[in-house]
């Protein structure tokens, strides 16, 4: 599960967990809308990592470091 203190790096990635937490925040007394919303907030986090990921893997091949 994400942990509450994670802080996106990327703007639209920041936009779209705010955007989540005020709809787990409006649907907080429905269980199965809540686990969705947390498997959202997950997916996203993960997409994110792999994304920064990337591209720190592609800013070394280009400094020649890989």
């Amino acid at each position: 599960m994400t942990t509450q203190n994670y802080e996106p790096k990327l703007g639209l990635v920041k936009e779209r967990m705010e955007q989540i937490d005020k709809i787990m925040e409006k649907f907080k007394y429905l269980p199965d809308v809540q686990r969705k919303l947390q498997g959202a907030k997950d997916a996203l986090q993960e997409s994110e990592e792999e994304i920064m990921h990337y591209y720190d893997i592609t800013d070394l091949s280009k400094h020649g470091l890989n």
